[in-house]
């Protein structure tokens, strides 16, 4: 978990809703899955990380985003599929970049 951040994207109800829509979906693992380039209208679930979306890059500029922040160790725990105890103590911390 070093080194990892999360970042949540809340989105507006009707933008939630869309993704949420199983009908623009497409599993990562799925036959017909083909590269993310070869899907930009669709949203990519992955069963590895469950809450994980990825967006296709036509539906980027249609989708609504509300606020951004760092996930919560309940957050963190259910997309690497652990228990929220199994999550230490200060996971979130982001160190300031020196570049």
């Amino acid at each position: 978990m070093t080194g990892r951040v999360l970042v949540v994207f809340e989105l507006s109800d009707v933008s939630s809703k869309y993704i949420k829509n199983k009908a623009n979906q497409i599993d990562f693992e799925d036959a017909n899955y083909k590269g993310e380039a070869k899907h930009p209208k669709k949203i990519i679930i992955k069963s590895n990380e469950k809450g994980a979306y990825g967006v296709g890059m036509d539906l980027c500029a249609d989708l609504v985003i509300t606020a951004t922040r760092v996930a919560t160790k309940k957050e963190y725990a259910k997309v690497l599929d652990l228990k929220e105890i199994e999550i230490p103590n200060g996971f979130n911390k982001v160190k300031k970049y020196k570049g």
